[in-house]
């Protein structure tokens, strides 16, 4: 989908419901990446040395999306046909 969210999105959605997104299913759901981006963001600065062999700090965008995913995948639209 590339790195692009609203083609990242229309690909979940494409992807876990068959059908594109609506405009403002769209909207919803970047403002929710969005949203959750920020509060995946550390709340300290990383270290300055981390020890060897210490996994780099998860990517907040990433984590955001992945909670996206997860969401659609437990909406009653996905439980569900209509």
């Amino acid at each position: 989908a590339g790195p692009d969210l609203k083609s990242q999105i229309v690909l979940a959605w494409q992807l876990i419901f068959g059908a594109d997104p609506t405009e403002s299913e769209s909207a919803e759901a970047a403002a929710f990446v969005a949203a959750q981006t920020e509060v995946f963001q550390p709340k300290t600065p990383p270290a300055a040395n981390p020890p060897a062999g210490a996994a780099p700090p998860p990517d907040p965008a990433r984590q955001a999306f992945a909670l996206l995913c997860q969401s659609l995948l437990s909406s009653n639209r996905f439980l569900y046909v209509e």
